[in-house]
C-alpha cells in the first residue's frame, strides 16, 4: 500500500543522508504504522541521536514505546 511505498522513498533518501534526523523520524513514524515498532524505535533513537534538540523525536519515541508495551500485553493475554 502507501505506506509501504512511502518508506521505500524515505528509506532510499535515507541512504543519500544518514544524518537527516527528519528523515528517521519520518521512517520511524511509517514504521510504526506498520507495527514494525522495533525498527521504529531504532530510527527514533538515531533522530534524537542527530538532533536531540526535537522534542517531536522524544514524543514520537514514547508513543511508539506505549504502543509496542500495549501490543506484547496483548499477545500475553
Amino acid at each position: 500500500g502507501q505506506f509501504e511505498e512511502a518508506l521505500q522513498l524515505y528509506e532510499r533518501l535515507l541512504s543519500q543522508h544518514p544524518d537527516d534526523a527528519e528523515l528517521h523520524h519520518l521512517v520511524a513514524i511509517l514504521l510504526a504504522q506498520l507495527n514494525q515498532l522495533d525498527e521504529a524505535i531504532n530510527h527514533l533513537n538515531q533522530s534524537i541521536y542527530y538532533n536531540e534538540n526535537d522534542a517531536r523525536y522524544y514524543n514520537s519515541l514514547g508513543n511508539v514505546l506505549t504502543k509496542k508495551k500495549f501490543f506484547q500485553d496483548a499477545i500475553k493475554n
